[in-house]
């Protein structure tokens, strides 16, 4: 599932050498490490917020299937960043996408979407981090680095927004 209303970010995968086709098939495609996120307030009152975003609860990682046949992802990890244990049934169809999020619930009424699997434990940094992607045998089958620094995209980081 792509999310054309969100910015998307240069991921360089560094794909592990020497495992099977089908592993090598399936890549991370998108860290969302540090959303733009506007807090509600209430304005009736002293201007509380009405929505905790402290904790960037809109992070998301996808996942995507380049190869021609589905892959059953039951047993398979990320880890490095965040930690997430992918369940039995869950597989991910030829060309699809998977979308793991530290807050579901919240990921999918914001976008008005389903399916996205989690929570993931851990959060992305919101400077730079490792998230791996691995097979039910614990081999990696992705890594990726990601920088909130050059030779990164300086707006791929809260558009530029710095903490």
């Amino acid at each position: 599932m792509r999310f054309p209303m969100l910015r998307p970010l240069a991921i360089c995968a560094l794909a592990a050498t020497g495992l099977a086709a089908v592993q090598a098939q399936v890549v991370v495609s998108e860290i969302h490490y540090h959303p733009v996120e506007v807090a509600a307030f209430d304005n009736t009152t002293n201007f509380t917020p009405v929505v905790d975003l402290s904790e960037d609860v809109h992070e998301f990682l996808e996942i995507q299937n380049t190869g021609a046949a589905a892959v059953d992802l039951a047993g398979w990890t990320l880890s490095g960043a965040v930690d997430f244990t992918f369940p039995a049934g869950t597989t991910i169809p030829a060309g699809g996408f998977k979308v793991v999020a530290r807050n579901v619930s919240r990921l999918q009424a914001v976008y008005a979407i389903s399916g996205v699997l989690g929570p993931y434990t851990g959060n992305l940094s919101n400077n730079s981090d490792t998230v791996r992607l691995r097979n039910g045998s614990g081999d990696t089958v992705d890594a990726v680095s990601y920088s909130s620094k050059f030779p990164w995209a300086m707006s791929a980081d809260a558009l530029g927004v710095q903490d």
